[in-house]
């Protein structure tokens, strides 16, 4: 199997227990030279375990008519024409994959709103570069506190902090948007809003990769551009304003 066969949707459904046997057998085989598609089968295998141990609070019905949209958007597009000397895999994608991810991810941004805040001390044996757990480390609330957005902050650990934006939302707080790229080449887009002395995170998407070259599945995307239009943010702030709210502690 070659790398372009080992798409998302086909990870997502072996992370899901959805394959046949002969296909789940070929992603194994796969998988021991595959990277990248390590990398990813367990981003998303650690997603769902978030998922599981996190409270399911209701989607605010904006972001939901929202999804909604992305979902039937996801529905029409026409399928990519197949090779007719390759054999195909199920298209995951069409069934139900897309719906799934993107439900997933704002599944873990509406609990990422329950208290979670930067710099918490991770549970015992659950540290780990993917996710939510990356964003415990300690350098970055200092970094959210006095960087300009468009500027990086070389953390103590060696990671790099790239602020990308800072927002207010509709009751004044603070929020800023940040991409997180640790030392082992895995990078973590977030959005983080001032909360007294400490940056809660509202949503987190993991992306994978390698230094040079971070990403994160399209339907990732989707989910933090639908989050961010449904979240309430106004829009950036102009360096100035930033610099006012950054200098109030």
């Amino acid at each position: 199997m070659d790398q372009n066969e080992m798409t998302d949707e086909l990870i997502m459904a072996y992370a899901d227990g959805e394959l046949t046997a002969d296909e789940a057998a070929r992603v194994e085989e796969a998988l021991k030279t595959d990277q990248s598609a390590q990398r990813k089968l367990a981003m998303f295998r650690e997603t769902a375990d978030l998922l599981k141990a996190a409270p399911a609070p209701p989607v605010p019905d904006d972001l939901a008519h929202r999804i909604d949209a992305l979902i039937a958007d996801k529905d029409d597009e026409p399928a990519p024409a197949e090779k007719d000397n390759v054999v195909q895999f199920r298209r995951f994608g069409r069934s139900g994959f897309v719906p799934t991810a993107i439900a997933a991810c704002l599944a873990l941004a509406i609990g990422l709103g329950t208290g979670y805040s930067l710099n918490q001390p991770e549970p015992a044996g659950k540290g780990s570069p993917f996710g939510v757990a990356a964003l415990a480390d300690p350098g970055i609330k200092g970094a959210l506190a006095s960087t300009p957005s468009g500027e990086s902050s070389v953390l103590a650990s060696g990671a790099t902090l790239n602020l990308i934006a800072s927002f207010m939302d509709e009751a004044g707080v603070l929020c800023r948007e940040f991409d997180y790229e640790g030392v082992n080449g895995h990078s973590v887009v977030s959005v983080a809003c001032r909360d007294g002395g400490q940056w809660q995170p509202k949503i987190a998407i993991a992306a994978t990769g390698d230094s040079a070259n971070h990403y994160a599945p399209a339907s990732s995307l989707d989910a933090l551009e639908a989050w961010l239009k449904s979240s309430g943010l106004g829009d950036p702030l102009g360096a100035e304003d930033e610099q006012q709210l950054l200098a109030v502690r």
